[in-house]
């Protein structure tokens, strides 16, 4: 058993998920950003790597006042569970993530002796070989049935080459970065394969962003 899973990614036109400076490259539209917002609030839990938490330092909350209030009107926490997974550790106590919203924080660690002391979350240690099936398994039995993974791009692809995915979101800038040092999206993360074919859903224009919806095949 596992939870319905989501991923979602943006891409600039080049393949680039971000440049090399140490900011956020905002890639969607306004008007995908609102629509990202409404997908949070349809899910249980949000997923990031702790690399995502170290370098991008999201907040992982919804932004839109009705999307919560709509929440809290089902019965439902006000922000969907925060989720990481760390194998290091390393992760800042002081980052958004920790520090921002009132939701339910979980961090996955497979050593969780090397996390820093009294970090204000939940840690459940992983082991073994099948950790993404371990994690998945833990967040069906704490009632998550709908999980939006939103990077980084290495969770993103074990979690495509393991096909533990229902929903594949791809949200395509109108920006053509350049230059050769941005993060290519999963450049060298997946293994080669002509076979890889994933179902084309829907196509939909979000200002100046193309939203492409797939299923696996």
């Amino acid at each position: 058993m596992r939870p319905y899973i989501i991923l979602k990614f943006a891409v600039t036109l080049d393949g680039f998920l971000d440049d090399s400076s140490s900011e956020r490259l905002l890639i969607s539209s306004t008007e995908d950003f609102e629509r990202v917002d409404e997908v949070r609030a349809s899910c249980d839990a949000i997923l990031v790597g702790a690399e995502t938490v170290r370098k991008d330092n999201p907040r992982l909350l919804i932004r839109g006042a009705d999307l919560r209030a709509a929440r809290v009107a089902q019965g439902l926490p006000e922000h969907p569970v925060k989720v990481t997974l760390t194998r290091s550790g390393a992760l800042p106590a002081n980052s958004a993530f920790f520090t921002q919203g009132s939701s339910e924080k979980l961090v996955y660690c497979t050593s969780p002796s090397l996390l820093p002391p009294h970090l204000p979350a939940q840690v459940v240690a992983l082991s073994g070989d099948t950790l993404f099936e371990s994690l998945l398994a833990d967040l069906v039995q704490r009632g998550i049935k709908r999980l939006l993974v939103e990077g980084g791009s290495m969770v993103i692809a074990d979690l495509l080459q393991a096909d533990l995915f229902d929903e594949l979101q791809v949200s395509v800038g109108n920006l053509l970065l350049g230059g050769g040092r941005g993060v290519r999206a999963f450049g060298g993360l997946l293994s080669e394969s002509r076979d890889r074919h994933l179902l084309l859903e829907g196509v939909e224009q979000l200002g100046e962003t193309v939203l492409l919806t797939y299923r696996p095949n």
